[in-house]
């Protein structure tokens, strides 16, 4: 009797140890080293849902292209794992350039992994054209030891030969040489929102690796019409019509907008290149 009380109690023990240490992770697209990724032929990562130790995605090399991606389509995202933490921010974000900068494409503050493991992250249209792009999801867990998860995959987006993406850089916390954001479980508490308020906008290009020419392609200029009109600042409210410049082209609002980057949403048109 006291045996089977103890092969009880050892595999209650080992019941709750396999879900403590099972957290989340990115299922579709299949991250890098993933058991999900069909591009993979080494061993797979089996504890791909631990938190990051390696900053950016866990020090894992760029593999093949997974999935693509039209530029003003959305990339359908599945996570995965039963450790939710109570949910958290989540950022998911690209990279043109192997995971030095990425440029967050959606945010879902506070309850993330709560209402659904499955997210819709917009490519903008503005995208421009590689098949060296890091596609990221990162979480910021809101209970739990402080900690920083990252999951990349690696995608081919479809796009202009001249385009870009602008949105927050992203934010990493809870690592070493990066801010710390305390356990948020309830309402009023810190919870980091500061941080990711404070996130400067980037914009991010597709690296030109072979140039075929000394003279650089440009677009065809409009002399005259982005004369007197201001530069887009993120601080400034735009009603509809008004008038901006940004990345060496004329904007106009199509509705009221403010901290919109031309170009990341549909909120702006794009009249032309100065």
């Amino acid at each position: 009797m006291i045996f089977s009380k103890f092969l009880q109690s050892g595999a209650a023990l080992a019941s709750l140890a396999a879900v403590v240490t099972a957290h989340m992770e990115m299922i579709q697209p299949p991250p890098r080293h993933s058991k999900y990724n069909p591009t993979f032929t080494g061993i797979p990562d089996y504890n791909m849902v631990d938190p990051l130790g390696i900053y950016p995605c866990k020090g894992y090399e760029q593999g093949k292209v997974v999935q693509t991606v039209e530029a003003g389509k959305e990339i359908q995202v599945k996570l995965g794992g039963v450790a939710t933490h109570s949910g958290g921010h989540c950022q998911f974000a690209v990279s043109y350039d192997e995971g030095k900068t990425f440029a967050v494409l959606k945010t879902v503050y506070d309850d993330c992994l709560i209402g659904s493991l499955d997210y819709s992250v917009p490519i903008p249209k503005s995208a421009g054209t590689s098949k060296n792009v890091v596609f990221a999801w990162a979480w910021i867990n809101k209970v739990g030891n402080r900690e920083y998860y990252m999951n990349c995959a690696d995608i081919e987006i479809k796009g202009s030969d001249e385009g870009y993406i602008s949105g927050p850089k992203l934010l990493v916390a809870n690592l070493p040489g990066y801010p710390t954001i305390p356990e948020f479980p309830n309402q009023g508490q810190y919870d980091g929102m500061d941080l990711l308020d404070a996130r400067p906008t980037i914009t991010i290009r597709p690296e030109v690796t072979s140039p075929t020419s000394s003279v650089s392609p440009t677009s065809t200029p409009n002399p005259g019409i982005c004369d007197g009109v201001l530069a887009w600042s993120p601080d400034t409210a735009y009603s509809e019509s008004a008038k901006v410049i940004y990345g060496d082209h004329l904007w106009q609002a199509k509705w009221w907008t403010q901290g919109q980057a031309p170009g990341s949403t549909d909120a702006w048109a794009d009249l032309g290149a100065c």
